[in-house]
């Protein structure tokens, strides 16, 4: 799984090196090595490979009788396989907070609304905005992964 992931991984780490103000959002598809979103991009590789390494583990699995080696082998395979995958998760996810400065959104946003704060903080509502869709993107391909392997195991 690492090995699958590491070309996504390896170019968010790189992007994270690189100096803020180079940072950009992609708005057209003329560099095909540029990615507007590469947490999200990095979470979708991780979990993308993940699937697609426990799905023929699974489908191995419910062929061969429940008490087999061979099945015991197959769900270990697909916990290891799992953990990997929200270990590496849980990486990008730290790092999404980290770059995307969430602690500061939240903190404005909570300046914003609290009663006579007196502060008049303007928020970047389009940044916010582009904030909140990438998290909810993530959420979405998080969700469906655990779909998958909760319909692994029933």
């Amino acid at each position: 799984l690492r090995q699958r992931a590491k070309p996504a991984i390896v170019h968010l780490a790189s992007w994270r090196k690189s100096d803020p103000a180079q940072r950009h959002v992609v708005d057209n598809d003329d560099d095909e090595n540029a990615i507007a979103q590469p947490h999200s991009h990095a979470l979708t590789t991780v979990l993308s490979q993940a699937s697609a390494l426990i799905h023929p583990l699974t489908m191995w699995k419910e062929n061969v009788p429940p008490a087999s080696a061979a099945a015991t082998l197959c769900t270990k395979s697909i916990q290891v396989l799992d953990d990997q995958a929200q270990t590496l998760i849980q990486t990008i996810s730290d790092w999404f907070l980290e770059d995307k400065k969430v602690d500061d959104w939240m903190q404005q946003t909570a300046d914003q609304h609290s009663v006579g704060s007196g502060n008049n903080t303007k928020i970047d509502l389009a940044a916010l905005d582009a904030l909140v869709d990438e998290m909810a993107f993530s959420c979405q391909v998080m969700a469906r992964y655990t779909a998958l392997l909760i319909s692994e195991e029933g």
